[in-house]
């Protein structure tokens, strides 16, 4: 008798332990957020190690890293459409994104994460690296004049973390103006 309730306990009690977890939806979240961060750091690694062992190497990005950029991207648009009102990691999330499209080349979908940080977050922790690396990707997509006129304020302002960086990406663009 005790053999047979046990055998019936061992899956209703399994059962019940997926059906508690399957609520818990924050530990699905944090894993999300967490293999996403994982992987863009591995990207940076990666281009890292190639850089140290070619300085000459002239790729923007090779396959594994693009790979682990892509692994990245799918962790924060599943974060973004599974939980659209989670605002705690969501800075980060669109951060993440938009670092890792700039990275893979993809100036386009960079500048949209940029603006969608910008809009949302115009005092979170990230906002000059958005704002500079917004300037980059956009004269990078062939829009100098969008991308002085996004400098300017970073070079207005001598305080600003990526002033001396925005100087020198508001040179080049002036000689190849000129």
């Amino acid at each position: 008798k005790r053999t047979i309730l046990r055998n019936i306990h061992r899956p209703a009690l399994l059962i019940g332990m997926i059906l508690f977890m399957s609520g818990c939806t924050c530990c699905l979240y944090l894993n999300h957020y967490y293999n996403a961060e994982k992987y863009y750091e591995q990207a940076i690694l990666l281009k890292k190690e190639r850089l140290e062992n070619n300085p000459q190497d002239s790729l923007w990005v090779n396959k594994p890293e693009q790979e682990v950029l892509n692994k990245a991207i799918e962790k924060c648009s599943a974060i973004l459409e599974r939980w659209p009102g989670e605002a705690e990691y969501k800075p980060d999330v669109l951060f993440i994104m938009g670092e890792a499209f700039l990275r893979l080349g993809n100036w386009i979908k960079a500048i949209q994460k940029y603006d969608e940080y910008l809009k949302y977050f115009p005092q979170g922790k990230e906002v000059p690296s958005v704002e500079f690396n917004k300037a980059v990707a956009l004269a990078r997509s062939g829009k100098p004049s969008l991308a002085r006129f996004a400098l300017k304020p970073i070079i207005d302002n001598p305080q600003h973390t990526w002033h001396p960086q925005a100087l020198t990406l508001m040179a080049k663009l002036q000689l190849a103006n000129d």
